[in-house]
């Protein structure tokens, strides 16, 4: 049985558990630009963390060579301090979250209050392409951070 494709104007419903779930990212969106506010970037560009209490990254420090993941909070530092150009050189994948962090709060914030999620939000987060450049993004980062760090 064929099922007839959703009129344009139609929008998913969320329940109320959905609701304050996506209320929680909200919230957790606007803490993490707090915490990359108040934080100033290592200007080793990476370690910007450890202001936070968190350990070292482990990879480095047993291997020598940076994980997938540093370089984000610098990134993300940077980018709150209003400096692009250092985001994008201390993580580029860590640029490209913290942008990405941007239209997925406002979504959230559209269907805590509304119930509603946005259709081009649903079709992002359900996209395999969108998570595949993701993946090729954060692969691609990851190498530049082992070259540069070299």
């Amino acid at each position: 049985m064929d099922f007839p494709a959703p009129l344009a104007d139609e929008r998913s419903r969320t329940g109320l558990f959905e609701r304050v779930l996506a209320g929680t990212l909200v919230a957790a969106v606007v803490g993490v630009w707090f915490l990359a506010a108040i934080i100033d970037p290592d200007p080793r560009v990476i370690g910007t963390h450890e202001q936070l209490g968190l350990a070292p990254c482990r990879l480095l420090s047993i291997f020598g060579i940076p994980c997938a993941f540093c370089g984000m909070t610098t990134a993300f530092s940077h980018l709150a301090h209003g400096d692009p150009i250092a985001s994008i050189a201390a993580q580029p994948a860590g640029f490209a979250i913290a942008l990405a962090t941007v239209p997925a709060a406002c979504a959230a914030f559209t269907a805590a209050l509304s119930g509603t999620v946005p259709h081009w939000a649903e079709r992002i987060t359900a996209s395999r392409f969108a998570w595949t450049c993701g993946l090729v993004i954060l692969i691609a980062a990851w190498i530049y951070k082992i070259i540069v760090h070299s």
